[in-house]
This record gives C-alpha cells, sequence and structure tokens, in this order.
C-alpha cells in the first residue's frame, strides 16, 4: 500500500567533541516526489543520510548525533532502501548475486518471501541493460565491474518496494546507457509506489534529471535550493582542450595487446558449502595505439566492457596474452616486477575506487611523502605538503588524518594527487573514472592541476562522462565487449559509428525532457 504521509526531518545535529559538524531543521519529505541533497566532497551529505538512518553510532563512533525524524507508519510496515557510496564494500565478495539479491529483498524490513519473484528480479536486471541476467545472477561480486555492482544494489533498492529510498552518488559509476535506464527505473519507482526518494549528489546532471525539489548543504546547515531546471547548465564550459600538434618527447606505443582472463572461482552459498564454477574467459582482442608527449586519449564504453581491464594491463598489472608496451622503445612486457617497480616512477594509475589504492594504515602525510622516499627523491617538508593540498581543494588540516577519515571524493582527490604531484619524473599517467566522486568545483581545480603539467605527459583516461572526454581528450577509443570498435579524433566526430553516436548522445542526456525523447538502442 502507498503511503500519504511526509517524512519529517525536525532535527539533524551531528558534533564532534565540541564542535558542531553539521544541523539542519524542518525538512520535508514528500511521497512521490525526488528530493536532492546538494554539496561539494566532504560537506556532510553522507553523514546526513547516516544520522537519518540512525547509523552514525556504526559507521562513526567519535561523532555525537542527535536526530528527530517522523517517519510513515504504514499498516504493513514501513520499508526502506539505501544505497550508499562505494558499491564495492557493501556487497560480500564470495556470495552469488541471486543469493544476495534475495537475501537483501526479503531481509529485515523487506518484502516476504511469497512476494520476491526472481522473474521479477530478471526483468528488471534486463530493463538495467544486463546482457544476460539469468547467467549474471550466478556470479559474485569479484567477478563484476564497479558500474555492475552499482546497477546491482540499485536493482535491490527498486525491488524492496520502498517507501523511502536513500540514493547516495547513484550514478557515478554508470556509463550513458546504463545511467539513462537507472534514471528511468528511479521514476518509475516514485510513480508505481508513491515512494519518497532522497538522492545525495554533486551531479548536475542527476539534479536536473531527477529532483523535484533541492536542498543545498554548505557550512554544516542545511537550506531550500534553487529550481531544480537551474542545473541543467553545461558545468564544463571553459575546460574544453584546443586542438594541438603532440610534443614528441616521450613516445608510448602498444602493438597487439591481447588480454584473456579466466574467471575460474569457488563459490559459497548461503550454507558455506563451496562448489566451483567454470566460466567463459572474458578477452579483449589484439589493441595497438601510439601517443606522444601531450596526447590525451580517452577510453569509453558501457560498465563491463573491459576499459579498466585494458588500464590494467597497460599498466603491467594483470598477465598479458601478447603484444608489446613500448615506452621510449622499452618494452615493458618483458621486464621483471622488480625492474617493473624502479620504472613505475614513469608511469602510474589511478584507480576507478582510490579507497583499494590507498594505504588505510597510513596518514595523508605519510601517503604523500612516500613515492618520494621510494624513488630516492627529496621528501617535500610540511608547508609544501599543505600548500600543494590547497592546489585540488583539499583542507590543510588533513595531514595527520587516515584514509578512513576522508570522503569518498577526498580519497579521489588525494588519489590524482599523489600520482600528479609525487611522481616528478612521470611520463604516463592512467586513470579509471578521476572526476565520478569529485564535485564541480573540486573537478575544475584538479583538472587546472592535470593542465600544468599535461603537456609533458601521455594521459590515458578511462570514463563514463562524455563531456570530460569531450573536454579533454584529442584521441577517442570506444570499446565493446572486449572489441575495439573504433578510435577518432575527438575534435573531427563526423566519420563515427551509429553505435558510438547513440553512445555519445546518451551522454549528453541532461534534463528530463531530453530523457523523455532520447531513445535508446536496441536492448542487447
Amino acid at each position: 500500500m502507498a503511503v500519504q504521509e511526509d517524512t519529517l526531518i525536525n532535527k539533524i545535529s551531528i558534533h564532534y567533541k565540541e564542535n558542531r559538524l553539521l544541523e539542519c531543521r524542518n525538512i520535508i519529505l514528500t511521497p512521490g516526489t525526488v528530493s536532492a541533497l546538494v554539496g561539494s566532497s566532504g560537506s556532510g551529505k553522507t553523514l546526513t543520510a547516516l544520522a537519518l538512518l540512525n547509523l552514525i553510532p556504526f559507521a562513526a563512533p567519535g561523532l555525537k548525533a542527535e536526530a528527530d525524524i517522523t517517519f510513515p507508519t504504514p499498516a504493513n510496515g514501513f520499508r526502506l532502501s539505501y544505497v550508499p557510496q562505494g558499491t564495492g564494500f557493501h556487497l560480500q565478495p564470495t556470495v552469488s548475486i541471486r543469493a544476495q539479491i534475495r537475501n537483501l529483498v526479503c531481509g529485515k524490513g523487506g518484502l516476504s518471501s511469497e512476494a520476491y519473484s526472481e522473474k521479477d528480479v530478471l526483468q528488471l536486471l534486463r530493463r538495467m541493460r544486463f546482457r544476460n541476467p539469468e547467467k549474471l545472477i550466478t556470479f559474485t561480486p569479484l567477478e563484476l565491474s564497479g558500474g555492475m555492482l552499482q546497477r546491482v544494489l540499485l536493482a535491490v533498492a527498486f525491488l524492496r518496494r520502498p517507501h523511502l529510498m536513500i540514493l547516495d552518488e547513484p550514478t557515478t559509476a554508470l556509463d550513458s546507457y546504463a545511467r539513462t535506464s537507472v534514471y528511468r527505473e528511479i521514476l518509475n519507482c516514485v510513480k508505481q509506489y508513491n515512494t519518497t526518494v532522497l538522492i545525495l549528489t554533486h551531479n548536475n546532471r542527476d539534479i536536473s534529471v531527477l529532483a523535484d525539489r533541492v536542498y543545498v548543504i554548505n557550512n554544516g546547515k542545511i537550506t531550500s535550493g534553487p529550481e531544480p531546471k537551474t542545473f541543467s547548465h553545461n558545468t564544463f564550459t571553459g575546460h574544453k582542450r584546443k586542438e594541438q600538434p603532440s610534443i614528441r618527447e616521450s613516445k608510448w606505443k602498444i602493438t597487439d595487446l591481447a588480454v584473456s582472463l579466466s574467471s575460474k572461482r569457488k563459490t559459497f552459498g548461503p550454507s558455506f558449502f563451496g562448489n566451483k564454477t567454470n566460466r567463459e574467459p572474458f578477452c579483449i582482442e589484439p589493441f595497438s595505439i601510439q601517443l606522444n608527449t601531450s596526447d590525451c586519449l580517452g577510453i569509453i564504453g558501457e560498465s563491463g566492457c573491459g576499459k579498466t581491464t585494458l588500464l590494467r594491463a597497460m599498466a603491467c598489472l594483470i598477465k598479458i596474452n601478447g603484444g608489446q608496451i613500448l615506452l621510449d622503445a622499452e618494452d615493458l612486457t618483458q621486464k621483471s616486477q622488480k625492474e617493473l617497480r624502479v620504472l613505475r616512477k614513469y608511469f602510474q594509475v589511478v584507480f576507478q575506487d582510490s579507497s583499494k589504492s590507498l594505504n588505510p594504515l597510513l596518514t595523508v602525510k605519510d601517503i604523500l611523502r612516500e613515492p618520494f622516499i621510494i624513488h630516492k627523491e627529496k621528501v617535500p617538508d610540511e608547508n609544501t605538503l599543505k600548500d600543494v593540498l590547497t592546489r585540488v581543494v583539499l583542507p590543510k588540516n588533513i595531514l595527520d588524518r587516515k584514509v578512513t577519515e576522508l570522503s569518498f571524493g577526498q580519497r579521489q582527490r588525494l588519489a590524482l594527487l599523489r600520482a600528479l604531484y609525487c611522481f616528478p619524473h612521470l611520463k604516463v599517467l592512467m586513470i579509471d573514472e578521476p572526476f565520478s566522486g569529485l564535485d564541480a568545483e573540486a573537478a575544475r581545480a584538479v583538472i587546472a592541476f592535470w593542465r600544468e603539467k599535461a603537456d609533458h605527459l601521455i594521459t590515458i583516461m578511462a570514463s563514463h562522462e562524455i563531456e570530460w572526454i569531450q573536454a579533454l581528450s584529442n584521441k577517442v577509443h570506444v570499446i565493446k565487449d572486449g572489441n575495439h570498435i573504433e578510435t577518432f579524433n575527438a575534435f573531427q566526430k563526423d566519420t563515427i559509428s551509429e553505435y558510438t553516436q547513440t553512445f555519445w548522445e546518451a551522454g549528453l542526456v541532461s534534463d528530463r525532457e531530453s530523457l523523455m525523447k532520447f531513445h535508446d538502442v536496441k536492448k542487447p
């Protein structure tokens, strides 16, 4: 039964010792509408959601939270769905997707076992652009990409038929097609079940497409914001790269690079009795390209198509099946791991989930100093490090904090800063979804910092954000299911294929009207 009562946030107050971090009063969340809580990275959006769900004592035990919230009281029980940011940490890595979806949908406060239907699950997954959902649900999270994991968690949220649904950065890991399908499913959930939706985001597109009402968080206070339609403007204006000839200082040449990942894993059901499963290997067909200093190659494609795998292969982080990777005529594929460790000061990779590449036991100061120590460079003093932090809009007082004390966006900026600043001899920078956790101000600061070095770097950027690829790259490579569709000059898109054109258009959907007008390609 649909709920007609509002969710009333009478008061939320969060303190750290004597300091007030966040306060909000008199927020109304209305059934059948989408409200957006907007703020910069580290402003307290996630803390607000945790306080709303009474999770502060578990997620941040050092903080003190006071919350006075009035939830609706439907006769059949109040159902709530929450999808946190950073989906890789919220699913059991060795349990099948089928078992986890059922357990989460029918778990505490969810649907009854009688109301659960695997047929409904498969239909929803298919609408969310999973090609073979029957096969997908037999996989474990270890076998899925970041975008796939995010869609699985979102599917769980929809399947619970919630009265209140809280989504923290719901589209950060999604490609153009997947994002449009998720938009439609969120709006469908609102319409079909009269769901109250709260999205926490810094993404203008999410706001303009989904939101009916906007709240802004700034300096620890939450207030009513402007109309959602005011967020539909293009925040990428002014960042466009001008066409220029390459500066031929360094060369990065890849010849017939081929990858085949066998996926023979042991999976565990709810009873924890293991059974071996054989999967077809995921293959990337041979890939060749030559890049020169100042080139920026943008790699685009649907989630799970092989972008991250290709980056890992180019960074010599996984075993390849053939081909060469030449950096200034030196073949990296012929080097031992010990030799590669020495050469990594010339090429670095920043991962999509920076939490997995930053040591949680080290402070920010130690993380920034470590590369200088390893490669026997002069270690910068503390004042220099503080000045560098401000270049990417990170506060100076985080030097003595550990990574676990930073927000998702702050960790992303720290990983990018570490690669750009702490390796003075860097020649090749590979980045996976560099701006997914960044608000507009932080993204502009990171781009400005990157531009200072870009003319002396080869940059390879895998991203779902078509605007960033269009603005920053001079070459674009399209990949689909491990197959290389085409590589083209970013300034001359008149010869691209129909698939690329449609994918490009999906990435430019910027409001609800353009979402309704966009016609997806045939679902596979």
